[in-house]
């Protein structure tokens, strides 16, 4: 991590002790605190917009990088209430700390589609900025559906099913970041 940064900028490494410690710190979050998804969800969500300041520099009137970090933050936090389920007995019997563990599961999967629903919402107020092209919006409907199926599959509180969906939940990535990489071949080679 250190020699990437430092190949992109070496003023970078002054930064780096940020996202480095937050995911450092974010293995003993269980610990202590129930909102131990969050700090995971901060740790993502600070990729994009670290990603974003080193291809488009500091400008505290471009919203487009938090607006993506923000995207991220909800979507991970949404995801990993779900998985985190699975562990919910666990981490009562051995003293561990989270939402699902502390709330239920039934709250914690209301919280994740609550969450889910924010992202949704962030991604629409982020493409009216941006404005894609259509390729983009197919793959985004496909992230969707998936994404629909997920929260399907967990209905009725049915934590027998919570670990299927970390294999959907990459499906969603893949297809959001394919939906948005044709869309710039498409308009590069075609626009």
């Amino acid at each position: 991590m250190i020699a990437a940064t430092a190949a992109i900028d070496p003023r970078l490494l002054l930064l780096l002790p940020i996202p480095a410690g937050l995911a450092l710190f974010y293995s003993l979050t269980k610990r202590f605190t129930w909102c131990c998804h969050f700090f995971l969800a901060t740790v993502n969500a600070g990729c994009p917009v670290g990603a974003w300041l080193i291809f488009h520099g500091f400008d505290m009137h471009d919203v487009r990088g938090l607006l993506l970090g923000a995207v991220v933050f909800f979507w991970t936090v949404g995801f990993e209430l779900i998985y985190s389920s699975q562990d919910a007995k666990y981490d009562v019997d051995m003293g561990m700390n989270s939402i699902p563990s502390r709330f239920g599961i039934h709250r914690a999967y209301i919280i994740s589609r609550t969450c889910h629903i924010i992202m949704t919402v962030l991604i629409a107020a982020l493409l009216a900025i941006v404005r894609p092209g259509p390729l983009f919006y197919v793959g985004l409907v496909g992230a969707y559906i998936v994404l629909l199926h997920e929260h399907i599959m967990i209905a009725h509180d049915n934590v027998a099913r919570a670990g299927e969906t970390f294999d959907w939940n990459e499906v969603f990535s893949c297809l959001v970041f394919l939906g948005a990489v044709t869309d710039k071949v498409w308009a590069f080679k075609w626009g």
